[in-house]
C-alpha cells in the first residue's frame, strides 16, 4: 500500500498556526506535534504540516503519513515556492510536499517541473499539486505530480471567488485525472465533507475548523452580546468567558498566573539545542533519533549554516542562530562547527584563529543569559591523517601521518634511532604542505586549551575532548598529554574527559542531557579477551579505559557487580580456533540477560568500519533484536561504543521515567523512534557496510571513478543505485528480524506496556556527500 493510499476516503487535518498572525501562540513545533497527535487519535489518516521544524516535530509523535509544507512569505507563490523549499520539506521527514502549482511566477524563476523532479530524484517524498483551476491540474500531472489538491481555489485571480469549497473543481478534476484528487480549502462541516467525497475526492482535508483555537474563538466571538469596552468586573467576566471557549479551565489557570499561553506539560521531554560536528547522519540523525528515543527533542541550526563536505558551515551564523535560542534544557556544542565550520574545515589552516575566537564568543553569551544554563561542548584533538580530497593533497595524506609518528617518537620520546627515517620521509613532503599541517594543529591545539580554561572558569558545564582516529604514537599524543597535564593543574578533570572517538560525541552529550540526574550503572561483559588488554584499531588507550571515560561522559559510572545496565562489547578471541565458540557463548549470555530482564547494550568495535557480521547473524537468528536497548558496529571503537552507549543510555532513562507523567499515547512516539534508529544501525552496520557499499565501491571503480570523490552526476546516478538495494534490504530486514515483534512502550507499576512492531511505511535513502562512505537511511515504521 502506497502513502496515497493510506488517504483513501480519509480526513486530513492541517495542524498549523494561523499564517497572518506571527503572535500565534500555536506557533511551536511541540504544540503542533502534540494537536497532531490529537487528531490522528481521534480518526484522521494523515496530517498537513507548514515547515521543517513542524515536520520534524509531528513525525516524531504520529504515525501516519505527514504531508509537509514550506511557506515562505504571504504573498503570491508561498506553499513551497521553490524546489529548495520542497527539498527541505521532504530532507525533513514529509512523506508528501505539498507544492504551489498555479502557473504564477516563482521566486526562483523556476518551474513547478523542475520542482517535482528535484524532490523525485532526490528524496522518496510525493508531490501534492495545490491548484485553484482545472488547467493548472492538468498542466501540474504533466509535471509529474503525484495528487492534486484543490487548496487555492478562491485565493488566486485565476479561480473563482467563493466562501466555501469549491466542489465543482474537485468534481472536474476527479473526472479527468489519473492521480488522486484530494479536496482542500475551507471544509468546515461533515456536510462538506460528505459532498466531497461524492464529488470524488480521494481524501478531504480541513484545517483551522479543528486545529486552531485563534481562529474559531474568532469567528465565535462576534456572537457575543454587544456593548463596547467592558470594565470591572462585568470585563473581567467577559474575558474569563472568552478564554474559557478557546482554551477551557486548565488554559485559563496558566494565563491567569502570568505563564504562557500554552503551558510547557508536565510529560514533555526535555529539549538540545545542537550545533553538529558536521552535517553528516552520525551527527544530526543519530543525534536526533537518540533523543526521540527517549521523548526528547534536538533543535538544530537552519541547514544552510552547516555546510556540506568541502564546503565549510558558517560559524558566524550559528554564532547568531545561538544568540536567538531560549527555553532549551540544554546546549551541546561541538567547537569545530561553530569555530571552523565542521570537521573537515578544523583539519586546514584556511579558518582565521580571530574568527574562530569571535564565533566562540557565542558560548560566553549563553553563560552571561544564565549561571545554571548547561553549555555541554566537544572539541577535537585533530587526527594525523588530513582529509582525501580527490587534489595532490592526497599523495602526501600517508607521508604527513607517518611524519607526525616519527616526529613524536624522535624529539618528543628521543627515539634517535628513527631521526634518519624521520629526515627522510619529511623530505619527501613539500614544506606548503607540512606548513599547513602544523598551523591548523598549532590554532586547533590552542583552541583545545582554551576550552579546558573555561570549564576551569565556570563557561563550560562539560567538556569532551575527542582524538580523532588516533595512535599511540604521534603528534596527536604529544597534544593530549599536554591537555591532561593542564586539566589536572586547574582541577577540572571531574568535568573534562579526553578519550580516542569524534563522530560519536554529539549523541552521548545529547544522552548526557536527556538523561540527566539518572546517573546509571554498567557492568562490561566481553565476547573474547578482556578490554584491559585489547586496544581497538585508530585508539592510544586500552578498550576498557575508553569504555570507562565514555561512560563517564554520559553521566555513568562502570562497576563489576550488580549494574542498571550490562555493556556487552565484541572483543577478539584469544584464540582464531575459538572464535565461534566465543560468539557463540557471547550470544546465548546476550539471550540470557534478556531473558531476565536486564536492559542490555551490544558494542562491536572489532573491526573498524562495520560491524562483525559472524556476530550479527547469530544475534539475527538467537536474539529477540527489538528487546535491546541498542547496538553499534559503525566506524572506530570510540565511535561505535558512544553511539551504542548514548542511544541505550537515553531509552533505559526514559523507560525508568515512564512511569510518571506520560499517558500511554504518549510513549508509542518515543517507542517507534527506538525501534527505527534499531533498524537503522542493524542495517547500516552490518548488510550497508559489508555487503552493499563493498559493491558500489566496486561498481565506481569498474567505471574509473572515485568512491571518496564522486562528481555531482556520479552521485545523482549513485543515489538512485544505492537507493534501489537499500530500500527493499531494509523492508526485509524489518520482516525478518522486527516485524510482528513486541516493543516495550514503557512502564507503570508492575505493568508493562507493550506495542507490536508492524510494517515500515517508508524508507530515506541518499548520500549525504559526495562519496560513498556514508549513507543516509532513515527508515519510518507503524506500531500496532
Amino acid at each position: 500500500m502506497s502513502v496515497l493510499d493510506e488517504l483513501a476516503g480519509g480526513l486530513v487535518v492541517s495542524c498549523q498556526p494561523l499564517p497572518d498572525d506571527p503572535d500565534d501562540p500555536m506557533r511551536d513545533p511541540y504544540v503542533q506535534a502534540r494537536v497532531a497527535a490529537a487528531v490522528v487519535r481521534g480518526g484522521a489518516v494523515a496530517v498537513r504540516v507548514n515547515g521543517p521544524d513542524d515536520v520534524r516535530a509531528v513525525r516524531a509523535a504520529v504515525d501516519v503519513p505527514v504531508i509537509g509544507l514550506y511557506k515562505h512569505g504571504t504573498q503570491g507563490v508561498f506553499i513551497t515556492p521553490t524546489a529548495g523549499h520542497a527539498l527541505e520539506a521532504a530532507r525533513a521527514g514529509s512523506h508528501v510536499v505539498a507544492v504551489d502549482a498555479t502557473d504564477r511566477p516563482r521566486p526562483d524563476g523556476r518551474t513547478f517541473a523542475d520542482t517535482v523532479r528535484a524532490v523525485h530524484e532526490q528524496t522518496e517524498a510525493l508531490v501534492l499539486a495545490d491548484v485553484s483551476t482545472v488547467a493548472e491540474g492538468v498542466a501540474a500531472v504533466e509535471a509529474g505530480a503525484d495528487a492534486v489538491a484543490t487548496t487555492l481555489s478562491g485565493y488566486t485571480p485565476a479561480g473563482p471567488t467563493i466562501d466555501g469549497p469549491d466542489l465543482g473543481l474537485v468534481a472536474r478534476l476527479a473526472a479527468l485525472l489519473p492521480v488522486p484528487v484530494i479536496a482542500e480549502g475551507r471544509y468546515r462541516t461533515t456536510e462538506q465533507i460528505s459532498r466531497a467525497f461524492e464529488a470524488g475526492a480521494h481524501a478531504v482535508v480541513t484545517g483551522n475548523a479543528v486545529t486552531s483555537p485563534l481562529w474559531i474563538t474568532r469567528r465565535l466571538v462576534p456572537a457575543t452580546p454587544p456593548g463596547g469596552e467592558r470594565t470591572g468586573e462585568e470585563g473581567a467576566s467577559m474575558k474569563r468567558r472568552t478564554l474559557l471557549a478557546a482554551t477551557g479551565a486548565a488554559g485559563l489557570a496558566t494565563v491567569a498566573l502570568g505563564g504562557p499561553a500554552v503551558a510547557r506539560p508536565a510529560g514533555r521531554g526535555p529539549s538540545v539545542a545542537l550545533v553538529p560536528l558536521d552535517d553528516r547522519p552520525v551527527n544530526t540523525y543519530c543525534a536526533e533519533m537518540t533523543a526521540a528515543s527517549a521523548g526528547a527533542e534536538v533543535l538544530l541550526p537552519p541547514r544552510d549554516l552547516l555546510g556540506r563536505f568541502f564546503t565549510p558551515g558558517d560559524g558566524a551564523g550559528i554564532a547568531q542562530w545561538l544568540d536567538g535560542t531560549d527555553g532549551v534544557d540544554g546546549y551541546v556544542i561541538s567547537v569545530s562547527m561553530l569555530a571552523y565550520g565542521g570537521l573537515i574545515a578544523s583539519r586546514t589552516a584556511a579558518p582565521a584563529l580571530a574568527d574562530a575566537l569571535r564565533n566562540l564568543e557565542a558560548i560566553r553569551r549563553l553563560r552571561t543569559r544564565g549561571s545554571d544554563t548547561v553549555i555541554e561542548v566537544h572539541d577535537t584533538i585533530q587526527r594525523l591523517a588530513v582529509t582525501s580530497t580527490g587534489t595532490d593533497l592526497d599523495n602526501y595524506r600517508d607521508l604527513l601521518v607517518q611524519w607526525a609518528k616519527l616526529y613524536d617518537q624522535v624529539v618528543n620520546l628521543g627515539q634517535e634511532a628513527l631521526r634518519a627515517q624521520l629526515d627522510a620521509v619529511r623530505a619527501r613532503i613539500p614544506d606548503a604542505v607540512v606548513e599547513d599541517y602544523l598551523a591548523a594543529r598549532a590554532r586547533n591545539h590552542q583552541v583545545n586549551r582554551l576550552m579546558v580554561e573555561w570549564v576551569a572558569d565556570g563557561t563550560i558545564s562539560h567538556l569532551v575532548l575527542s582524538e580523532d582516529d588516533t595512535a599511540p604514537v604521534g603528534l596527536a599524543r604529544a597534544e593530549r598529554v599536554e591537555l591532561e597535564a593542564l586539566v589536572a593543574r586547574l582541577g577540572v578533570g571531574d568535568r573534562v574527559e579526553i578519550f580516542p572517538g569524534a563522530d560519536e560525541v554529539n549523541a552521548l552529550l545529547v544522552a548526557r542531557v536527556v538523561a540527566a540526574g539518572a546517573a546509571p550503572t554498567y557492568r562490561v561483559e566481553y565476547a573474547g579477551v578482556s578490554g584491559e588488554g585489547w586496544t581497538a584499531a585508530l585508539e592510544g588507550i586500552p578498550f576498557a579505559e575508553n569504555i570507562r571515560r565514555h561512560v563517564t561522559s554520559v553521566g555513568g559510572r562502570v562497576v563489576t557487580g550488580d549494574a542498571d545496565i550490562v555493556l556487552a562489547v565484541n572483543t577478539p578471541s584469544a584464540a582464531a580456533g575459538q572464535r565461534a565458540a566465543d560468539l557463540d557463548a557471547f550470544v546465548g549470555r546476550i539471550g540470557e540477560l534478556l531473558a531476565a530482564g536486564t536492559p542490555v547494550i551490544v558494542v562491536d568495535p572489532l573491526i573498524v568500519n562495520k560491524g562483525d557480521h559472524d556476530l550479527v547473524s547469530r544475534m539475527e537468528s538467537r536474539l529477540d533484536l527489538p528487546a535491546l536497548l541498542s547496538y553499534s558496529g559503525w566506524n572506530t571503537g570510540g565511535n561505535a561504543l558512544g553511539l551504542a552507549l548514548a542511544h541505550g543510555t537515553a531509552r533505559w532513562a526514559y523507560l525508568r521515567s515512564s512511569g510518571s507523567g506520560f499517558g500511554v499515547p504518549e510513549l508509542r512516539g518515543p517507542a517507534r523512534a527506538h525501534a527505527e534508529y534499531l533498524l537503522y544501525r542493524f542495517v547500516k552496520d552490518d548488510p550497508w557496510k559489508n555487503v552493499v557499499q563493498v559493491e558500489a565501491y566496486a561498481h565506481a571503480r569498474a567505471q574509473g571513478w572515485d568512491p571518496l570523490a564522486l562528481t555531482a552526476e556520479q552521485k545523482r546516478y549513485f543515489d538512485g543505485w544505492v537507493r534501489d538495494r537499500l530500500v527493499p534490504l531494509t523492508e526485509r530486514y524489518f520482516a525478518d528480524h522486527f516485524a510482528g515483534h513486541e516493543l516495550v512502550l514503557g512502564r507503570r507499576g508492575r505493568k508493562t506496556f507493550t506495542a507490536t512492531l508492524d510494517r515500515v511505511t517508508a524508507v530515506r535513502v541518499e548520500l549525504p556527500w559526495d562519496r560513498l562512505f556514508e549513507v543516509t537511511l532513515e527508515p519510518s515504521l507503524r506500531l500496532r
